[in-house]
């Protein structure tokens, strides 16, 4: 057991450290943001984490989740060392605690009876990341500690830190501030597009400091056993001036009487001028004031996630749908789920998990939903398609279309929807975007264009084609670009069905009889014995004449998602195949753990399998052009 639910705090409480895999929390006011993991690992970014990295985190190098937001404790008396957060030093600790809630992450550890609370979040309004110490001395002697900071300071720019380290590293440069007690990152590399003012300071007096990474670790030390903390030299006031491998280790000596408690701060600070870190050091100046800003994130976050509460009577049911889920909704949509322990957050915002995102958001925060749905509608073309993924922090660097994912306009219509549901503005549909192409269009007209863009791309079932992939994006190893898609189809069905509603309140009566048509046409095929198995609905129909999701399939027979969307659709009503499909999932994919994606698991390279009977001519739909405008 790792851990418990705190669910009057909105926290998830992890107990034992050793966790299998990193468990991390994101703190973000959605300019600065960082992740930081139950063991102190983490990163922190300004807006988007590619041109805009702060830190470092080792993503292949053993071992893994390093390095991080980290704090040391010495004991001067006896020399040991540790983390209330356990690494990286990883000794072992005589009580640990790490408390993820929304915006704020809490450590709360003890050794030797030397207890110690860490906090760390970033306030709404501010460009900082605050990291609150409280140190208490529980036995009934002194104790004489070192506390000491450590965060590793890179590239702004991740992708040419990879490939220009050796001439970059001259462009920036580190020294220390007296008058702040803080540690300044003077950024000047050659043509960055981004050169921020950055300071990590202490609300203390510092003992000492170390702003060279190869000062404070040694020639033949560890972040487990840096050379400042475990030999006799201490920290050296080392500075960068011309650059090099910088680090934020920031040293206060804490006497402590028996029973004694000290606190003090880091601060992060990020701005446009020397000038404005100043000002926020400032605002930032007391222990209270830092703690009143981590109220504040914690506030925010509780203000947010009461927009919308349920009591089921079933803990578990109400846990995410009261916290966890929206909360997730909330970080996946500001983060665009590229950047995490495993995720080196190169790909920007894709198109179709903003929209997706944005669809959970749009109950929460309607305004911030829509302004990504602006976004996303923007990257979209003339002729309705749209693309893999998009840089709206990035300058001049265009959006990327390959892979082209099938179902990238399919999920627009679910998103709007929900917005005009929330907001009450049916307005919302005559709003313009431009394309990226040139022109613009009302976001109805964008959206039917997306739907229209799909329908007229069927194979000969008259099911929609798969291009690379559908929303299954490892189906793209089937390299069948010709294959037909149930999912999609059925997809293609419920948002013709949601758009036919909205035309009828636009006015718009051949648009609604166009969605009509084609729901009807997609209802019928994927009802026609090409893809209904006798017992639940098959995934692709590849052009070759082969199945995915057939009984006869030897791995891969049932897939969940064709089953779910019969029922989502509605396409299941016929002779009540939904129920079948759903029951035939239940008897085949779940397991103790949950559904399955399929089952059988493909343990190699899939094989074709025999090709069906001929199409049914139920199946044939005659005009698969695009409508003409």
């Amino acid at each position: 057991m790792y851990g418990y639910f705190d669910d009057e705090d909105r926290a998830y409480v992890i107990t034992n450290p050793a966790t299998p895999r990193p468990w991390i929390n994101y703190l973000t006011n959605r300019r600065l943001s960082a992740f930081i993991s139950q063991q102190g690992g983490g990163l922190l970014w300004y807006w988007e984490p590619l041109m805009r990295r702060i830190t470092r985190y080792h993503y292949i190098p053993a071992p893994g989740d390093q390095p991080g937001l980290y704090l040391y404790l010495k004991d001067y008396a006896t020399g040991a060392l540790w983390n209330p957060h356990f690494a990286p030093t990883c000794t072992g600790l005589d009580h640990f605690t790490c408390r993820h809630r929304p915006g704020v992450t809490t450590f709360q550890s003890a050794k030797d009876g030397i207890e110690a609370v860490v906090r760390y979040a970033i306030p709404p309004d501010d460009d900082l990341l605050l990291w609150h110490v409280t140190v208490t001395n529980t036995n009934k002697t002194p104790a004489h500690l070192l506390a000491a900071s450590y965060l590793e300071f890179g590239l702004l720019e991740y992708l040419r830190e990879m490939l220009a380290w050796c001439y970059l590293k001259t462009h920036i440069g580190f020294y220390f501030r007296p008058d702040w007690q803080a540690i300044c990152y003077n950024y000047h590399v050659f043509e960055a597009p981004f050169t921020p003012c950055m300071a990590l300071g202490c609300t203390e007096a510092v003992a000492g400091y170390e702003a060279s990474r190869d000062a404070f670790i040694g020639s033949n030390g560890s972040l487990e056993r840096p050379a400042a903390l475990v030999t006799e030299r201490g920290l050296t006031d080392s500075v960068l001036p011309t650059g090099g491998h910088g680090c934020g280790v920031l040293g206060v000596d804490l006497e402590l009487a028996a029973g004694e408690s000290r606190s003090f701060a880091y601060r992060f600070a990020l701005a446009d001028t020397w000038d404005a870190v100043e000002a926020l050091f400032a605002k930032y100046a007391t222990q209270q004031a830092v703690l009143d800003g981590i109220q504040c994130s914690a506030r925010y976050w509780d203000s947010m996630l009461a927009t919308l509460q349920v009591q089921s009577g079933d803990a578990t049911v109400d846990r995410f749908i009261n916290t966890w889920t929206p909360y997730n909704n909330l970080i996946t949509l500001t983060h665009a789920r590229i950047i995490s322990t495993d995720h080196m957050g190169l790909d920007g915002h894709r198109y179709r998990d903003t929209t997706q995102d944005a669809l959970g958001v749009a109950n929460l925060d309607p305004e911030y939903a829509l302004s990504w749905m602006r976004r996303v509608f923007a990257q979209q073309t003339q002729d309705g398609g749209g693309c893999y993924s998009f840089y709206p922090y990035i300058p001049n660097k265009p959006p990327s279309d390959e892979p082209h994912r099938s179902d990238n306009t399919v999920w627009q219509v679910y998103t709007m929807n929900n917005l005009v549901a929330e907001t009450g503005e049916l307005s919302l549909w005559e709003e313009e975007a431009p394309f990226r192409d040139g022109g613009k269009a009302s976001l109805y007209d964008h959206t039917l264009r997306g739907l229209e863009h799909i329908a007229a791309r069927r194979g000969p079932h008259g099911l929609p084609t798969m291009f690379h992939a559908d929303w299954n994006d490892g189906l793209a190893l089937f390299g069948d670009e010709r294959a037909e898609s149930v999912m999609l189809g059925m997809q293609l069905v419920y948002s013709c069905r949601e758009l036919q509603e909205v035309a009828h309140r636009l006015g718009r009566k051949d648009d609604a009889a166009w969605c009509a048509q084609l729901a009807a046409e997609l209802d019928a095929v994927l009802n026609s014995p090409d893809v209904w198995d006798g017992g639940w609905y098959r995934r692709l129909l590849l052009s070759n004449g082969s199945l995915l999701g057939s009984a006869r399939c030897r791995q891969g027979s049932i897939f969940i998602n064709p089953q779910s969307w019969a029922v989502i659709s509605g396409v299941g009503a016929y002779q009540g195949r939904g129920q079948q499909a759903m029951d035939a999932a239940a008897e085949r994919l779940n397991t103790p753990y949950g559904l399955q994606i399929l089952a059988p698991p493909y343990l190699g390279i899939p094989e074709p399998e025999d090709p069906p009977p001929h199409p049914s001519p139920a199946a044939r739909v005659p005009d698969r052009r695009p409508r003409r405008r």
